[in-house]
């Protein structure tokens, strides 16, 4: 196959000339990071499945609509307790009813996660203890009827747009066992998106088919590459292994009563196996995408975003409030609540809650002003954790 010095025939930065005539983006790297999901996929490896969270109407849904009509896709509008295994009886014309068969080895792409976010707490529940079994490519179901007991096994991806309501059922989706890989984009400027919008009145048919074509035109190439010994960097890995690690602690869920706020038990944050390969592979997508042999600087810019945008964005701005003022367990500063609170522009019970919580999973400490009983309380960086953050260099930006 023919390609340029970017690696590619056709690059990525030409999709990105196509999209731009019809679509304001604050972040385009947006574009690299969808691609990237969905050939990640293509891995001998567990599925790589991403959420979007961006705001209504923010040109998410239209990218995603770029890959309608391709044959490794599989659109999903609704999803039910039902959905993904059926128990409706087998016949001639439908022999298989349940819908996983038919999403095997296909990238699922699902335009609006929050309508599940949305559901009822008991089918929510279910929905999301089906994707999880889903995720690590085995379902079992059993039903009381001719159905009987209905199987599957295989490999699906999954990306899904969703609005930033996601954060308010991080705890849910946390404690069942998070398979996600997030990636958050905003927008700016209104305004220039209103504009962008109003120009596309009557245009929207020509501006997708448009879409389509170069997202197809795009993934066409990557039939025949292969990247199955990309070439390493061992300093960016171990990078990669401590931003699984400052993953794992900052984005660990702390259940709390709903009524009295009193949280329930100890959490324990979750092992950084599964992320790390989660970032590696994704980090390994976006080469791909770039038409890079592996994972260099610029990407790992990236997947340091990504592994940032695991976090709620009210934890990730703490952490990033206590690093930026040095605030940490080696040192002798300090932070009281308030301090935080309005560091952060945020109000001061709502922080305190959530410095709580990141002082149960290991992120923070914290004592009393002059060690008396009611006085305010500081707050430190742990120096375990801070060594994440820094080897991580999670709030760095070096490109």
């Amino acid at each position: 196959m023919a390609r340029n010095g970017n690696g590619l025939a056709y690059p990525i930065n030409e999709v990105k000339k196509v999209a731009s005539k019809y679509l304001r983006l604050e972040d385009d790297k947006l574009i690299d990071v969808i691609f990237a999901a969905h050939l990640a996929n293509w891995f001998d490896a567990d599925p790589l499945w991403l959420i979007i969270i961006a705001p209504p109407s923010s040109a998410k849904t239209e990218l995603l609509r770029g890959f309608e009509g391709g044959s490794d896709f599989f659109f999903l509008s609704t999803v039910t307790p039902a959905t993904f295994i059926s128990g409706k009886a087998p016949t001639k014309k439908t022999p298989n009813p349940s819908l996983l068969p038919k999403m095997n080895d296909k990238t699922v792409i699902f335009k609006d996660f929050t309508t599940i976010l949305s559901m009822r707490p008991d089918h929510q529940k279910e929905v999301l203890a089906q994707m999880r079994e889903a995720y690590d490519g085995h379902v079992v179901k059993g039903f009381g009827n001719e159905a009987g007991v209905v199987e599957w096994r295989g490999k699906i991806g999954f990306i899904a747009a969703c609005t930033g309501v996601y954060d308010r059922h991080y705890g849910v989706i946390g404690a069942m066992g998070d398979r996600f890989l997030l990636y958050r984009s905003n927008f700016e400027d209104p305004e220039e998106i209103a504009e962008t919008a109003q120009k596309n009145v009557g245009a929207e048919r020509i501006m997708r088919a448009d879409i389509r074509k170069a997202f197809s035109r795009f993934l066409a190439q990557f039939k025949d590459i292969d990247m199955s010994n990309p070439v390493k960097d061992k300093t960016i890995d171990a990078q990669i292994r401590s931003l699984a690690c400052f993953c794992a602690v900052a984005r660990c869920a702390v259940a709390r009563d709903g009524y009295s706020k009193d949280i329930e038990y100890d959490p324990m944050p979750e092992g950084p196996a599964r992320l790390v390969k989660q970032l590696t592979q994704i980090g390994l997508g976006l080469a791909m995408v770039a038409g890079k042999p592996g994972i260099d600087l610029e990407v790992y810019e990236t997947i340091k975003k990504i592994g940032r945008d695991l976090v709620s964005s009210m934890r990730i701005s703490t952490l990033r409030y206590l690093y930026d003022q040095r605030t940490f367990e080696s040192g002798a500063e300090w932070e009281t609540t308030t301090e935080i609170a309005a560091g952060i522009n945020k109000p001061t019970n709502t922080t305190l809650r959530m410095l709580e919580d990141l002082m149960i999973v290991g992120a923070l400490r914290r004592q009393r002003q002059g060690g008396f009983e009611k006085t305010p309380y500081l707050w430190q960086l742990r120096d375990d954790f801070l060594r994440f953050v820094t080897r991580a260099e999670v709030f760095e930006d070096s490109i």
